[in-house]
Formats: C-alpha cells, structure tokens, sequence
C-alpha cells in the first residue's frame, strides 16, 4: 500500500507529494513455502536486539 501526501519545502513555496509504502503484499506458490517463510520471520523476530535510546 502506498499513501501520497503534500509536505512543505524547507525555503516556502510549493508543496511537493511524498509517498510512503505503508505494506506489503507477499504471494506463495505453495503452503509449504508460506510456512518456511512465516517460520523464519518469527525466529528473526525473536533474535531482534533492542537498540538504547538516544
């Protein structure tokens, strides 16, 4: 999903679109391969390191 929007410039004048990819759309040929997929995600997930605030 892409959303638009306007944002200001930094010196004035005209405001210019931006976009931001919002998601994503994963499609699988088979459940096994989305199972694989899932699986990994999850065990990424897992190993997330937490990063100190700045």
């Amino acid at each position: 999903r892409v959303e638009t929007w306007a944002e200001g410039r930094p010196m004035g004048g005209k405001r210019i679109p931006v976009r931001a990819v919002t998601g994503v759309r994963v499609e699988f040929k088979t459940e096994e391969e989305r199972g694989r997929f899932v699986g990994q995600c999850r065990r990424v997930q897992e190993k997330m390191l937490v990063l100190p605030d700045l």
